[in-house]
């Protein structure tokens, strides 16, 4: 049996992997175009697969556009 485990990253971390700024990524978020956190105490949280996705699809979106 396959185990995987859903990490979860700070804003920090999501800024490194996306190269985008803070406010980006906030006015991203409040169109919908960019995963939203989950919220552990006073901890924003996002999920680390769902970065991936986010970065998968503007990278393939992009390519497509390219051809």
């Amino acid at each position: 049996m396959s185990t995987t485990t859903e990490r979860l990253l700070r804003l920090p971390t999501v800024l490194d992997m996306v190269g985008l700024g803070k406010t980006t990524i906030y006015d991203m978020m409040k169109e919908g175009s960019f995963p939203r956190p989950r919220r552990v105490r006073n901890l924003s949280l996002w999920v680390e697969t769902e970065v991936q996705a986010w970065i998968r699809s503007v990278t393939s979106h992009n390519t497509s556009a390219a051809e």
